[in-house]
């Protein structure tokens, strides 16, 4: 329970978190180095292995639901706990369980749907600051069937069961989330709730993991009152995943194009179409209650997109254009036409080459609806999109004396010691930056808390041949916190430690989407040198002056037998991938102030940051 109490003052501080990783380098070609790496958006569906479930902690499996690395091992983790079994599409178990938790299973087709949402509201949630979706889209799933029960009821059912079960398998998953009409949450999220209100656990459910709120809601109707309930009740927890895998093909995956000698290059199609669902050998209970479409696959809207579209549009044009939509024809297809421009050199020098990967995207109900005949009544819990992804390699004579860097409407990139946004790269500095934080925790009828401290880092970052600046410092964290609620009360108590980190900096082109320079504060010196995202890796247990239980240690990996986090206050800090934005200057000494987070839902939390040129 103390771990749950410390998890929810970490997740709502994660909202807070620059997403500078994954910022877009819009200002010319980065170095080789620092390109996009090889790798499929996280918007995108794949095919892959499920892991076996690793995480046992229903806090640590909420944590992870935020992180898009760890999105897969969290649901799975998930799964398990809840007493869900998962099968094969030949029906017969992916692993042998002897949890018998709820009335139904999920094919692996499902499970990597219920993944493949959750990895990209993930990526979402630490890109726009918030998960995409709310408590409002439960209540639009199952307000036509329940058309009495207004969302301000479904809410404080929920609200009321977990305040009164605070240790129930769901409100730890959450992390005690307050639950009104307009909480943010994630399409896993959902899902979660919508089996604990709406489907009855097993009756060798491992009380009380699961059900606690549908003790306090009407049972949920089926559209056509010839469906068996228990057949409806086989198919609700299914209905968010109809989805899955196929869900829209890309041919060829792979597509390559020239820019044109003596005019524009030779086209190059793509095209997107609906995928059949794989054949179940043994069909579950729900699924068989929707007839399979032979037809009606066209007039589905798929848009077209790029992720970095700049590569594409430096190098030609795409018709339809990007961010549009097309409709499918009879057979569920939709095409992009890609033309590249012009060449300058027109042959002549080396080739270089650049690729950007393609994204189709349909809604999750166009889909479905095509491939079987689903009842109107069931549209809302069909959420969100379906996104899936193919490449077009563009490549480019760089002319006698040029190479490297785009030609033909491509920017050529900066050779010697230039990074990102023409920042000023090599030798070695020292950083020390201190967080100051005083935050309220609102857990609504949970409960609620306060904490209030200081988080740092100081040492030497040294440039590396991989671009990057790296190096072991000194991390501190010292901070008072109070929390009631949930059944316990802590504290006030302090907690004082200090450990060694791994601090590995890489190059970005900007402060990121999320920050404004309005949010900086130039004490001395000037931010000339260029900006870098970052990461942090314990590298060494925490050492501690004093230590408060209910602040709890954080899990950096999947293996909790590595060297976890001291309780950091600022999810930047502790969430792979997140980044913390670092400004540094071309000579001498750097004084900043970052105060991004000067003001929040929560409270305040601000950056004192020196960084000083050693060489």
């Amino acid at each position: 329970m103390r771990q749950l109490l410390a998890s929810v003052l970490f997740a709502l501080l994660a909202t807070n978190a620059l997403p500078a990783i994954a910022q877009n380098m819009a200002t010319g070609d980065p170095p080789e180095n620092l390109k996009q790496p090889e790798t499929r958006s996280e918007l995108c569906e794949v095919q892959e292995e499920l892991p076996a479930p690793s995480l046992t902690e229903p806090f640590a499996i909420g944590e992870a639901l935020y992180d898009p690395a760890r999105v897969a091992d969290a649901v799975v983790s998930m799964l398990d706990l809840m007493g869900v079994g998962i099968d094969k599409a030949d029906g017969t178990p992916l692993r042998s369980s002897d949890k018998r938790g709820t009335t139904f299973r999920l094919t692996e087709s499902e499970v990597r749907r219920l993944i493949a949402m959750g990895r990209a509201d993930a990526a979402v949630a630490s890109r726009k600051d918030r998960p995409p979706y709310s408590f409002k889209d439960l209540h639009r799933a199952v307000s036509p069937l329940l058309p009495t029960l207004s969302i301000e009821g479904l809410a404080g059912a929920y609200s009321e069961a977990y305040e009164a079960n605070p240790d129930a398998l769901v409100p730890q998953i959450l992390m005690g989330q307050p639950i009104e009409p307009g909480t943010r949450l994630m399409r896993t999220q959902i899902w979660l709730l919508l089996v604990d209100g709406f489907v009855p656990p097993g009756t060798m459910n491992p009380a009380p993991a699961l059900g606690s709120a549908g003790r306090r809601l009407p049972p949920l109707p089926p559209p056509n009152p010839g469906w068996s309930k228990a057949d409806w009740l086989d198919l609700v927890p299914r209905l968010p995943l109809l989805a899955w895998w196929p869900a829209l093909e890309i041919a060829p995956q792979s597509a390559r194009a020239h820019e044109g000698h003596g005019g524009p290059g030779a086209p190059v199609t793509l095209s997107a179409r609906i995928g059949i669902p794989l054949k179940q050998a043994a069909p579950s209970r729900g699924l068989s209650l929707l007839k399979p479409k032979t037809q009606g696959l066209g007039d589905r809207q798929i848009t077209w997109n790029a992720h970095v579209a700049a590569t594409l549009l430096a190098h030609g044009s795409a018709a339809p254009a990007l961010r549009s939509a097309t409709a499918t024809d009879a057979t569920g297809t939709a095409r992009i036409v890609y033309t590249p421009i012009a060449e300058v050199a027109n042959g002549r020098g080396s080739v270089s080459s650049d690729t950007a990967e393609i994204l189709a995207t349909i809604g999750q109900w166009d889909l479905v609806s095509a491939r079987y005949d689903v009842p109107a009544e069931l549209r809302g819990f069909l959420i969100g999109d379906v996104t899936t992804c193919g490449d077009i390699e563009v490549s480019w004579h760089a002319g006698a004396s040029q190479t490297g860097g785009s030609q033909g409407g491509g920017s050529q990139s900066q050779g010697g010691g230039s990074q990102a946004g023409g920042s000023q790269a090599g030798g070695s500095f020292n950083i020390k930056i201190a967080n100051h934080y005083d935050i309220v925790l609102n857990m609504g009828p949970l409960g609620g808390g306060t904490r209030k401290g200081e988080d740092g880092v100081e040492g030497t970052l040294e440039w590396q041949a991989d671009g990057t600046y790296r190096g072991v410092v000194k991390g501190y964290a010292k901070g008072t916190q109070e929390v009631h609620g949930l059944g316990m009360s802590c504290g006030p108590a302090r907690s004082e430690g200090t450990q060694d980190l791994l601090v590995i900096g890489t190059p970005v082109a900007s402060f990121g989407p999320l920050h404004k320079a309005s949010d900086y504060v130039w004490t001395s010196g000037q931010p000339d040198g260029g900006w870098l995202s970052l990461e942090f890796f314990p590298t060494t247990r925490a050492s501690y002056m004093q230590r408060d239980d209910c602040q709890t240690e954080i899990q950096q990996t999947d293996d909790p037998n590595k060297p976890w986090f001291l309780p950091y206050n600022d999810a930047q800090w502790t969430i792979r991938h997140a980044g913390y934005g670092l400004a540094y200057p071309k000579s001498g000494r750097l004084v900043y102030k970052d105060n991004f987070s000067q003001s929040t839902v929560v409270g305040t939390s601000t950056w004192d940051v020196i960084v000083e040129r050693r060489n």
